[in-house]
This record gives structure tokens, C-alpha cells and sequence, in this order.
């Protein structure tokens, strides 16, 4: 188990108090999320189509589910799977050309294949129609075990209610989260062999049970937050623009006198934290400027400061309903 390191206590408490908010701004959501997902997948023996109440009144009779809210959802799915969705670059502005997009298109279309990316886009697409919002995720690993380069990948995201997002984004695609959480139950035995038996941690990180608890899992959050950094530009008199830090300082001299413009830039700054229980367990910087997930949004609706997320089942319950009576 690793050793906290200073600042540390900061950061989980701030974590928790992002968490905090999130689950404020997120909850009734997910409450509503969780039954819109169970009434797609009622049948005959989950019965989740038929309020308790309502059969109890029922006695000796039949309740019957004929599910037609669920072909209603693969109609959707299935025509999204006929027209696969895919990565488009497009050159715009400054020196971008066919070609070079062209070079990109290549290389975006690798990352998706060796990525089988086309499972990760079904799957968000599949949640996005059914509860409301869907996740991929990009992640970065090594591209052999020889080897100190690293690839990207395109990942998909099981359990769409295992992520909580920034409540204060204003941007549809989320781009402009600061922080996000992915949350994880991994078991305990191969937790211990990663990160070792001592100080082992409570399965409950952040306090976020949701009804779980189970001695042979440990519940594991990943935390992202975007800080930013200031720095320089400067542009030279012939055009051409240089960073502040990136000038040495034997040449600065030489530099300075040619320099026409300068203002300063805010750069994003991505961190990445694994959290269990009251520990950190792991961390990385992120070489990109977003937080490296990516929501398939439904309908996002905010009424009365209280946020709401449709697919196409929520439309469909009273209908259903009525088809089972």
C-alpha cells in the first residue's frame, strides 16, 4: 500500500466534497434511471413492469408482461448499429489540409479497430436509449512489454450509473468538466496482490455504498480533475509564436530583443487518482486537456434546479402499462 503523501488529506477532501455535490445534483436522476432500466427489462419472472402494489391488489390474478417497450429500444439501437458511428476529422483553419485530416482519419481509425471500438459505441448508445446517458472512455497503456510507448484505446463504460460528472458543465459533450469520478468493485484478492494487505481499505471509498457491501470486494474510485497552468507566448517579429518555456536560457538574451507580442495562457492540466477507502492508491498525469471521458446524452432537461435525463423508455411506461392491464 503506498504511503499518503503530502497533501493527500487535501485531496481526498476534496474529492469527497465534489462527490458530494455530484450525488446532490445527480440523485433523483439516478433513481429515476434505475427504474426506467429495470421496467425495459421487465419479463415474466423479473415482473419489474408491475408495480408491487398493484399485484398484491391483483391476488390470484395473472399479471402478464408482454414487453414491447424493449423492441421499441432495439429498434433504435439496432438502426444505430446499421450506421456505425465513427471518429470524422475535418480540416479547418490554419495550415490544415486534406491530406494531413486524411493522415489522422488513419490513424484514428487504428486506434478504433485494435480498440473494437464499435463494442464501446453500442454499449453507450444501448444505455443512452434506454436510461438516458451512456460512456466511453479513452485510456493509454503500453504497446508491448518491451516497450515505453504508449497507445490509446477506446473503452466502454459497463454501468453507466458507476460515473459521476462535473454538475456545473455547461458544454453538451461534458468538455468542460473539471473533475469526474469512475467508481469500481474489484476483488479483494487482487486488490491485495496490486496494491498489498497493508492498511487495508474500506470498501466503501467516499462513502458511496449504493447498497453494496461485501467483505470479499473492494469498492475503488478513479478521480480526474483538471487544474490549470499560466504560461507565456510570444510572438517574434517575423510571425513565428514560441513558449515562454520552451526559449533556453543561453539563447534568451538573443530572444528577447526580437520579441513583438507576448500574453499569457492558461493551459488545462489533467490529474488522474485512484482512491480506496481513505487512501491514494495510485496517480498519473493525463497528456491530453480534457478529462478522457466522453457521454452519449439522451434528453438533459434542468427544471426547477432539478436535472432530469430521458431515452425512449421513459416515454413508453404509462403505454406499456396500459398494454399489460
Amino acid at each position: 500500500m503506498p504511503r499518503p503523501k503530502s497533501g493527500d488529506a487535501a485531496i481526498l477532501r476534496e474529492a469527497k466534497d465534489r462527490f458530494e455535490r455530484c450525488v446532490g445534483w445527480e440523485s433523483p436522476w439516478r433513481d429515476r434511471a434505475l427504474f426506467d432500466t429495470k421496467f425495459a427489462n421487465g419479463d415474466a419472472h423479473n415482473q419489474y413492469q408491475w408495480d408491487t402494489n398493484v399485484r398484491s391488489d391483483r391476488g390470484s390474478r395473472p399479471c402478464l408482461t408482454y414487453n414491447q417497450t424493449r423492441q421499441h429500444n432495439l429498434q433504435v439501437v439496432n438502426d444505430s448499429r446499421q450506421n456505425k458511428a465513427q471518429i470524422k476529422v475535418t480540416p479547418t483553419g490554419g495550415q490544415a489540409s486534406y491530406e494531413a485530416a486524411q493522415v489522422f482519419s488513419g490513424i484514428i481509425r487504428r486506434i478504433e479497430y485494435q480498440s473494437k471500438a464499435v463494442d464501446a459505441y453500442s454499449t453507450a448508445i444501448f444505455h443512452q436509449v434506454e436510461s438516458g446517458i451512456g460512456y466511453v472512455r479513452v485510456e493509454t497503456d503500453y504497446v508491448d512489454n518491451d516497450s515505453f510507448d504508449l497507445d490509446l484505446w477506446i473503452r466502454r463504460i459497463a454501468d453507466p450509473r458507476s460515473v459521476y460528472m462535473d454538475p456545473d458543465c455547461k458544454l453538451y459533450d461534458k468538455s468542460d468538466a473539471n473533475f469526474a469520478f469512475v467508481f469500481e468493485d474489484i476483488p479483494r484478492d487482487r486488490y491485495e496482490e496490486e496494491y498489498g494487505t497493508e492498511d487495508n481499505a474500506a470498501p466503501a471509498t467516499l462513502d458511496h455504498t449504493d447498497g453494496w457491501n461485501d467483505k470479499d470486494h473492494v469498492r475503488v474510485a478513479e478521480y480526474w480533475r483538471r487544474g490549470i497552468a499560466n504560461s507565456k507566448i510570444h510572438q517574434l517579429q517575423d510571425g513565428t509564436v514560441v513558449r515562454d518555456d520552451d526559449i533556453p536560457d543561453d539563447i534568451r538574451d538573443q530572444i528577447e530583443p526580437l520579441i513583438a507580442k507576448t500574453r499569457e495562457v492558461a493551459e488545462p492540466e489533467i490529474e488522474w487518482f485512484k482512491l480506496a477507502g481513505d487512501r491514494i492508491i495510485d496517480r498519473e498525469e493525463w497528456p491530453g486537456k480534457y478529462i478522457p471521458i466522453v457521454p452519449f446524452l439522451g434528453e438533459e432537461t434542468v427544471i426547477d434546479g432539478e436535472m432530469d435525463r430521458k431515452g425512449h423508455t421513459r416515454s413508453q411506461i404509462d403505454a406499456q402499462r396500459i398494454y399489460n392491464y
